[in-house]
């Protein structure tokens, strides 16, 4: 096949609207769609690989892998080598333990797999992982290994005029489950080849069905698929499910510009497209984490597309240079030597394979990168390379044991939940995640007194009570967890806590240090009232009510603060989270109802910013203790700091 100057500028299009993206989400919401138009790309040129080779019986299977191996892993591998050196000097053992399986995973193509039982694709913690942006090669070296062998195992019994049928009706078919799964497993519909492989395989379809156009229909044509693109980015946006049903607009929008085939179009010959489109794979590995450098040396994101986009051109400029057509790590042909003709044994077609792929320098770096991640995954990062006291406050940043056991994701009757310690079970906690740790901590000190504690929390569960099951995805689980906690008797003290702001203005992390954000619901009164007539309630029923204040929260993940105070002077006795002032105007909305709310004289108020503020600033390590496991979650230390305050109360 001729080179196509088109399909080039689309590869161009495809990184710029990812880049775009990832640097600014505001000015293309959509721009992750540029992945999918990868996608077909990919499906359309190893399609008409593996086919070419069916129509001359010159295919071989070792060298379509060696192959894309050539074209893929050496720039690749040089990207990790670098991170790993990076990772030596700045990431702190967790950080540099969850780089090491990131890039061991994706070495070894199972990063989609990987990131699907981590964080999602657009949570806020992405911006912790260096190579999220490998899901997408995994996905498609899993697509190279998979779709010869299929076509090869279908050429034993079909035509070829057949395999395109085939291949026509599979589309199809993949396509529908996508939209299924997609409702039902989101991320696992994003994150893996059965949901994503109909993309690949409608660039298959382009090829196999080339269309039969006039000069002005290819016009139109080229121009409506690179428009249903550029639409896609921006009016898509992560809040769609994803890839679902709308992922057939960007993918058909590339299918349009292949099958249009319009090698004298202006597009296709800009200069500035020809030079990205020739750059774009090393661009596209090399932009993922310059993101992430951004965010983690804390650089203003406002601006730092305007260092970062041009640092990302640069660098994959540099490693298509010298990486990706040079010749020092692989060679210039792609396809080993092979015996002379077709009827070869394959005993020799495989020695001689095996020889090239002994010969290639890549390999063996690879497996020296690959066991060296592998050792520093397994080996908590190296902590040797920090000091004991700053070991020791990380490993202060733990959350309850119990969490994964005992926090809820979906409704569990009442008389299931955990209970602490002590068969005498006196005391419940109710809330949401924050209340996870506030109940262990809370059970342990108890425990001398022979005093259990039922634990009640449910992942970000906003206060439902007295509210219908359409008011939150908890409402029922809150109703009948707070019922049965009234009618128990032998519960006589309830602590009550949630992460109340989140609930009125979302995740601080999007926003901080704004504090000005809207409200994100109409339900802010009718929380108010779930607020006040849960306390009320259990004001009447049980002996004490004990009320927290919101958790101050930190701006960034506690670890990288820590990271951060060590890194610049070595000081990590006490570290700033935010300012106090910070905490009280993102809490100024719940600080305000509680301040002027009538309660009764058994309802008790504790105050976190007591424990973990002074007169102006809110830590996130305090007297050389951690006070967070992450950036909002108190730690079991700040918990226990928390759990004072309370019994103090008590005391009084």
């Amino acid at each position: 096949m001729t080179f196509r100057q088109d399909i080039n500028a689309l590869r161009a299009i495809a990184v710029l609207v990812v880049v775009i993206f990832h640097f600014n989400p505001d000015w293309l919401p959509g721009g992750f769609i540029g992945v999918d138009v990868f996608f077909v790309i990919s499906g359309f040129l190893m399609t008409g690989i593996i086919f070419r080779g069916f129509e001359k019986e010159t295919f071989r299977l070792g060298a379509f892998y060696l192959a894309r191996a050539h074209r893929i892993i050496p720039a690749l591998l040089v990207l990790c080598l670098a991170l790993l050196c990076f990772g030596w000097l700045y990431l702190p053992p967790p950080d540099y333990q969850v780089l090491g399986t990131h890039i061991a995973s994706s070495l070894s193509f199972l990063s989609n797999i990987t990131y699907l039982s981590e964080a999602g694709y657009f949570d806020s913690d992405a911006h912790d992982k260096w190579l999220l942006h490998t899901w997408s090669l995994s996905v498609e070296w899993q697509f190279y290994l998979i779709y010869p062998i299929v076509l090869l195992g279908l050429k034993q019994w079909l035509s070829l005029h057949a395999i395109k049928r085939v291949v026509l009706i599979s589309t199809v078919l993949i396509f529908i489950t996508n939209i299924v799964v997609s409702q039902k497993w989101t991320e696992a519909s994003y994150y893996l080849l059965p949901t994503r492989s109909w993309e690949m395989l409608l660039g298959g379809i382009a090829y196999f069905y080339p269309l039969s156009l006039t000069k002005q229909q290819k016009t139109l044509w080229l121009y409506t698929g690179l428009s249903v693109i550029f639409l896609s980015s921006l009016f898509i946006s992560p809040e769609d499910v994803w890839p679902g049903y709308m992922a057939l607009f960007p993918v058909m929008g590339a299918y349009a510009v292949i099958t249009a085939h319009h090698p004298t179009a202006v597009f296709t010959h800009h200069p500035l497209l020809h030079y990205l489109g020739k750059c774009s794979y090393s661009i596209y590995l090399w932009h993922w984490p310059v993101v992430v450098w951004g965010v983690y040396f804390e650089f203003d994101q406002s601006y730092w597309w305007l260092i970062g986009i041009p640092v990302s051109v640069l660098f994959g400029h540099l490693s298509y240079t010298y990486i990706e057509t040079a010749t020092w790590l692989t060679p210039k042909r792609a396809t080993p030597a092979l015996p002379s003709t077709a009827s070869a044994p394959a005993k020799a077609h495989g020695w001689q394979m095996m020889k090239s792929i002994v010969s290639l320098k890549y390999v063996w770096v690879g497996g020296a990168v690959f066991l060296s991640s592998y050792f520093i995954a397994t080996h908590h990062g190296i902590p040797q390379r920090y000091s004991e006291a700053y070991l020791d406050l990380i490993a202060q940043t733990q959350h309850s044991p119990y969490r994964e056991q005992c926090h809820l994701k979906q409704y569990q009757a009442p008389d299931k939940a955990c209970e602490y310690f002590d068969p005498n079970v006196s005391w419940a906690i109710m809330g949401d995640s924050h209340a996870v740790e506030l109940a262990y901590a809370l059970a342990d000190k108890l425990q001398p007194l022979q005093q259990g504690v039922k634990h009640f929390s449910y992942s970000a569960c906003r206060p439902s009570y007295n509210q219908a099951h359409a008011f939150s995805h908890c409402a029922t689980w809150y109703n009948d967890s707070l019922n049965y906690i009234i009618a128990n008797d032998d519960i006589k003290h309830v602590v009550f806590n949630h992460r109340y702001s989140r609930y009125f203005f979302g995740d601080n992390a999007a926003t901080y240090p704004d504090t000005s954000a809207p409200f994100i619901t109409d339900d802010v009164d009718a929380i108010l009232q779930s607020i006040d007539d849960a306390i009320l309630t259990l004001s009447k029923h049980k002996e004490t009510v004990y009320v927290f204040y919101p958790i101050p929260e930190l701006g960034k993940h506690i670890k990288s603060l820590i990271e951060v105070s060590y890194r610049q002077n070595h000081a990590i006795d006490a570290i700033p989270g935010t300012s106090l002032q910070y905490y009280q105007q993102r809490n100024a909305y719940i600080i305000e109802h509680f301040d002027s709310a009538t309660y009764p004289a058994n309802v008790h108020f504790i105050k976190p910013s007591d424990a973990f503020c002074d007169q102006d600033v809110c830590f996130s390590v305090k007297d050389s203790t951690a006070l967070y496991y992450d950036d909002d979650h108190p730690s079991l230390k700040g918990a226990n700091l928390l759990v004072d305050l309370l019994l103090s109360a008590n005391n009084r």
